[in-house]
């Protein structure tokens, strides 16, 4: 995809990718890495993205 662009960047261990997507208006940079990032045994990942999911929901039932 030429509208998209991806970054990858090196930190010890851990590879950091970072997407830049211009068709989403609210996470404009997205952060994604190698694996699933669990914080006090919640996956945070899932929690990211149900959380999206919901604010594109909301958006598209808006209307102006």
């Amino acid at each position: 995809m030429a509208s998209a662009c991806a970054l990858a960047m090196f930190s010890g261990k851990n590879i950091y990718n970072f997407a830049i997507l211009e068709n989403l208006r609210i996470f404009q940079n997205c952060l994604f890495t190698g694996g699933v990032v669990e914080e006090n045994g919640i996956c945070s990942a899932a929690f990211c993205e149900s959380a999206a999911l919901r604010v594109s929901v909301l958006a598209l039932s808006v209307k102006p």
